[in-house]
C-alpha cells in the first residue's frame, strides 16, 4: 500500500510540475545609457497588436565598433516588493556569442538574424520579439519585476557601451487538465 501510494504522489508531482507553463509579459522599456562612440540611434520599444495579444519588444541600433567575444551582456533582475525594486538572485551573464546560443532568449535573437561578430556601420533591426517558455518546467520567483542589461567590453577599464531597464510580469500558465493529475500507475 506504502509503495502505491509513493508511485502515484511521485507521478502527481511531476505531473502538477510539468502542467505550467510560463508566460512572460513585457509591460515597458527604458534605455538609460548609450555610449555613442560604440552604439548609435538605438531604439527599444514594446508593442502589443491585439487587445488580448502577446506583447512584443522592437530594437534597432547601428553599431559603430565590431562586437564578439568582447562584449559582456549582464541580465540582472529585480522584483517588486513594497513598491520598490530589489535584487533577486537571478542574474545571467555572457558573452555576445554565447548569449546567441542561449536556447531561451539568445535563440530568439539568433532566428531573426542576429550573428557573431556584430559588424560596424550595419544597422541591426529586430521586430516582434517574444520569448516562449511554454515547455519551461519551473514556477518563476516572482510575478512582477524588471531586467536591467547591460552591455560592457571586456576591456581592462571594463566600458560601458549601454544600460537598459525591461518593466515585465510572470504568469504561471495552466495547460494541463485535472485529467492529468488522477492518472493511475
Amino acid at each position: 500500500m506504502c509503495a502505491r501510494f509513493m508511485k502515484v504522489s511521485i507521478f502527481i508531482l511531476i505531473c502538477a510540475g510539468l502542467t505550467f507553463g510560463l508566460k512572460v509579459i513585457f509591460e515597458r522599456t527604458r534605455i538609460t545609457y548609450l555610449n555613442e562612440e560604440y552604439i548609435q540611434c538605438a531604439f527599444l520599444n514594446v508593442s502589443r497588436y491585439e487587445r488580448k495579444g502577446d506583447y512584443y519588444i522592437n530594437l534597432e541600433f547601428i553599431s559603430k565598433y565590431p562586437f564578439s567575444k568582447n562584449v559582456m551582456i549582464h541580465l540582472l533582475f529585480f522584483e517588486f516588493v513594497s513598491y520598490k525594486y530589489e535584487r533577486s538572485f537571478i542574474e545571467f551573464h555572457y558573452n555576445l556569442c554565447d548569449f546567441l546560443m542561449d536556447p531561451l532568449i539568445g535563440a530568439e535573437f539568433k532566428k531573426q538574424g542576429l550573428e557573431c561578430p556584430i559588424i560596424p556601420g550595419k544597422l541591426y533591426s529586430y521586430k516582434n520579439f517574444t520569448v516562449h517558455l511554454d515547455d519551461f518546467p519551473n514556477v518563476f520567483p516572482f510575478e512582477k519585476g524588471l531586467i536591467k542589461i547591460e552591455i560592457r567590453l571586456t576591456d581592462s577599464n571594463k566600458t560601458h557601451i549601454a544600460e537598459a531597464f525591461l518593466h515585465l510580469s510572470f504568469k504561471n500558465k495552466n495547460k494541463g487538465t485535472k485529467r492529468n493529475l488522477t492518472m493511475k500507475l
